[in-house]
């Protein structure tokens, strides 16, 4: 999945600066176009920086999202619980698009998020609990 976006597309999470980490209200999620289980998603935490991206999923990236994701069905027999971590990158485009866009929305992976994809419920519930929430 991907997709182009314009800086005006990004709303609160342009607050995003120092690769400090934050929760996305949930009345905020609709910025996020492509969020991956959306209907499953637990919480929406995300950072960046414009000025010092950082190389994640291969891209050198502005914004890192976590979405944790509840799980109803986990494979049976292997350490999944009741938690999915999905990462997604947003990058700087190195030309602006004819329509605007400026920005490329990249993911989701299951690599480089802030969790493992399969933490155990009682780690990833401890750690992202701790995050501060990006106020508008």
């Amino acid at each position: 999945m991907g997709c182009y976006l314009k800086l005006d597309d990004f709303g609160i999470l342009s607050k995003l600066n120092n690769w400090v980490v934050y929760e996305i209200p949930r009345d905020y999620w609709y910025l996020i176009p492509e969020v991956h289980r959306r209907d499953d998603a637990i919480a929406i935490f995300a950072s960046g920086c414009f000025e010092r991206p950082q190389r994640l999923n291969g891209f050198l990236a502005n914004i890192g999202i976590d979405t944790v994701a509840y799980e109803a069905n986990p494979f049976p027999n292997t350490k999944e619980e009741e938690i999915n971590v999905y990462h997604t990158v947003i990058t700087r485009l190195p030309k602006v698009m004819p329509d605007g866009s400026a920005y490329w929305l990249d993911g989701p992976y299951c690599n480089q998020a802030l969790q493992p994809h399969w933490p155990s419920a009682k780690n990833a519930l401890d750690f992202y609990s701790k995050i501060g929430t990006l106020l508008e």
